[in-house]
């Protein structure tokens, strides 16, 4: 089976001189570049130069280092965003872009370094996978040029947004090369879960003493009603939905953050070795889905049981859907006790809120974009980050649904292959999960499968698959999951025999 190691592969004689002859002149075009910075007196600036050089250096060498370096960023990237707003330097150095250029991009230029050092080698995904996504590349590319695009810099944007992290799906398949790295990836998503979730939980806590207004202001200053979308709350029951955007920069964000590390958390406690890993991934289950409740997006009512009633199902069949109804029902009621609102009059919240999301959102909005362009008006003309490169930003066009979005950019075709993307996605892993023996693996892909079925459903409702977090979980997640097999395949010292307190 394919391994992402160097040792696996020859590597041939010339290429060790190739890559040292590189490295030379790359260090000298940087020793002679910080050489002439600092006798033009600009010493702090050649200094700011070479630390992120080497720091571009180390995941250069290893871009492992950026995959992970971006999955630790993502939780705590709203801080920076919010600390630095408004933004006056330069558009493409923006906040909300450091990501990118500080772990994205060193990654994906290191992990092509590394294949073109023959020192890592792709999975085989098939033809199927592999066509449509190129065909989706090649239409949104093409879309670019589109006499609906009212300039460049929106259809980069648009391209952007569509395409950048696709590739963290094949990056993933070659950063879990064995159970080991799967345990400590896994380990890894649910320290950090932690730090935002308890963020969250007593932030809302301490906004029922002390005021919901007067918290955030104290918490993120000037920039409090950006944060918190204007302070908006839902009194529903007697008590209170309080936007809480914790460590990110609106409540969107740390809502799908907290539904997208459920995932994590439920295959941790399914499959870690270690009996005090798999209590912390059981707890932090707990404590992720009650963030999500009180984060003050409505949406984690409905998404929040999706997502662990699936995983329940596809892990233990009709035991699962027995055993989760209780659980479910008792981290509702304990985020209902934090609240204070009624449970019935939740409910009638929640059924009213979903049949608007049908009607409006899932059918309206789909139903418009076909009807106004179904051969699509360009790359990034419905995409939310590219409205600021319009010269008349009143001109935009919201269609909240994901798909509506897809068919309103890339037309009919654009829309059929993200449906046929999707689907191939979700149904490969529905054969990952007949395939596997390990029972632990079989945990990890059910939590996987739960997630991408929910994305796909939640995406007839808003853009979450666009957004941060989200756009980098679904495909990392969905490279786990297409890795799954080979690791069943390769048992070793990490893979264990369920216990009756995994059960």
């Amino acid at each position: 089976m394919l391994e992402s190691r160097a040792g696996d592969f020859p590597v041939l004689g010339y290429r060790p001189r190739l890559a040292s002859s590189g490295l030379l002149v790359a260090v000298v075009l940087v020793t002679v570049t910080l050489g002439f910075l600092i006798l033009r007196g600009h010493g702090l600036v050649a200094s700011g130069g070479f630390v992120l050089l080497v720091f571009y250096l180390g995941i250069l060498a290893r871009w492992q280092r950026g995959v992970y370096g971006l999955l630790g960023y993502l939780p705590f990237a709203g801080v920076v965003t919010l600390a630095l707003y408004p933004w006056e330097g330069p558009a493409v150095f923006n906040p909300v872009l450091c990501k990118d250029w500080l772990f994205v991009v060193p990654a994906y230029l290191g992990f092509l370094a590394a294949m073109v050092l023959r020192r890592e080698r792709t999975l085989s995904f098939g033809g199927l996978p592999s066509v449509l996504l190129l065909a989706f590349s090649v239409l949104v590319l093409a879309q670019m040029a589109n006499p609906g695009v009212p300039n460049l810099l929106s259809g980069l944007i648009g391209a952007k947004v569509w395409l950048l992290y696709l590739p963290l799906y094949v990056l993933t398949t070659a950063l879990v090369a064995s159970r080991r790295d799967l345990v400590f990836l896994l380990r890894f998503l649910v320290v950090l879960t932690a730090i935002p979730c308890a963020v969250g939980i007593v932030e809302y806590v301490l906004a029922q003493f002390l005021g919901y207004r007067e918290l955030m202001e104290s918490v993120y200053g000037d920039v409090a009603m950006l944060a918190t979308q204007g302070f908006v709350y839902f009194e529903v029951g007697g008590g209170l939905l309080l936007r809480i955007p914790s460590t990110f920069s609106f409540v969107t964000q740390f809502f799908a953050y907290t539904l997208a590390m459920l995932v994590p958390c439920y295959a941790l406690w399914r499959m870690d070795p270690s009996p005090r890993w798999r209590r912390l991934g059981k707890w932090m289950l707990g404590v992720a889905a009650v963030a999500s409740f009180l984060s003050g997006a409505r949406a984690a009512f409905l998404f929040v049981p999706m997502v662990l009633a699936l995983t329940y199902a596809l892990d233990r069949g009709f035991s699962g859907v027995v055993r989760v109804g209780p659980y479910i029902a008792g981290v509702i009621l304990g985020a209902l006790a934090i609240s204070r609102i009624a449970a019935l009059d939740l409910f009638q919240h929640v059924s009213e809120l979903f049949g608007g999301y049908a009607r409006d959102t899932a059918y309206g909005g789909l139903a418009q974009a076909l009807a106004s362009a179904p051969l699509g008006m360009g790359t990034g003309t419905n995409t939310g980050a590219a409205r600021y490169a319009f010269s008349d930003p009143s001109k935009f066009v919201v269609l909240e649904n994901y798909y509506a979005k897809a068919a309103y950019e890339l037309g009919i075709p654009g829309l059929l292959i993200i449906w046929g993307l999707f689907g191939v996605l979700i149904w490969r892993g529905f054969q990952v999960r007949r395939r596997l023996r390990d029972s632990g693996l079989h945990a990890c892909s059910a939590a996987l499968l739960a997630f991408l079925i929910t994305m796909a459903l939640n995406s007839f409702k808003g853009w979450l698959v666009d957004l941060d977090p989200i756009n980098v979980y679904f495909w990392v997640f969905s490279g786990v999951l297409a890795k799954l097999p080979y690791l069943d395949s390769r048992p070793g010292e990490l893979s264990r025999t369920p216990t009756e307190e995994s059960q």
